[in-house]
C-alpha cells in the first residue's frame, strides 16, 4: 500500500493527467530526472519496492526514444530484483539507447555480468564495444581494467598487462 502512495505521490509530481505527464516528462526532462532520484534515494534507504515503483511510473509516464525513458530504463536494471530483468534493461539501453548518457554504464554492467556468469566471451564483446563506442568516456579506465581481468582468466597474460597498464593510466590521468 506505501508503495503504491508513494507512486502515486511521485505521478502526481509530474501531473495530473497521463497526457500531461509525458508531455512534461518530454517538455522537462530534469522532472523525470528529479523522480529518478527519488526512486534512487529509496532504494539506498533500503525501501527498493517504493524505489522501484517509482523509476516504472517513470518509464510508463514518459515518452519511449526520449533521454529520460533511457536513464529510466537503466535505473530499472540497477533496481531489478533478478539478473535477467536487470540484463534485458541494460541490453536495451546499450542497444536502443547507444548514445543515451548511460549507454556506457550499461555496457560495463553488461560485461561484468557476463563476466560474473563465466561467458568471458560476452564480456569482451561489451568491453570491446565499450572501448570502440565509448573510446573517450568517463569509464575508460574501468573499461580496461575489467578487460585486464577478462584476459587474465583467458590466460591471455601480455594482453591483460597491456590492459591494466592502460586502465592505471587513464585512471592517473582523470580518465574515469
Amino acid at each position: 500500500m506505501c508503495e503504491r502512495l508513494v507512486s502515486i505521490a511521485d505521478i502526481a509530481i509530474i501531473g495530473p493527467s497521463t497526457g500531461q505527464a509525458q508531455l512534461s516528462l518530454a517538455a522537462n526532462p530534469s522532472a523525470a530526472y528529479s523522480v529518478l532520484r527519488r526512486g534512487q534515494r529509496l532504494v539506498a534507504d533500503g525501501n527498493g519496492p517504493a524505489g522501484r515503483a517509482i523509476v516504472d511510473s517513470v518509464l510508463a509516464f514518459t515518452p519511449e526514444n526520449t533521454p529520460a525513458y533511457a536513464d529510466a530504463l537503466y535505473w530499472r536494471a540497477t533496481f531489478a530484483e533478478t539478473r535477467d530483468r536487470a540484463r534485458f534493461d541494460y541490453l536495451r539501453v546499450a542497444n536502443e539507447y547507444a548514445t543515451a548518457a548511460h549507454a556506457e554504464d550499461a555496457l560495463l554492467r553488461l560485461a561484468q555480468m557476463a563476466n560474473d556468469a563465466g561467458d568471458r566471451a560476452s564480456a569482451k564483446k561489451y568491453l570491446d564495444r565499450m572501448t570502440v563506442e565509448h573510446a573517450d568516456g568517463r569509464l575508460r579506465a574501468q573499461g580496461a581494467y575489467w578487460t585486464g581481468r577478462v584476459l587474465l582468466a583467458d590466460g591471455a597474460t601480455l594482453p591483460a598487462c597491456a590492459a591494466l597498464t592502460r586502465a592505471q593510466a587513464t585512471r592517473t590521468s582523470g580518465g574515469g
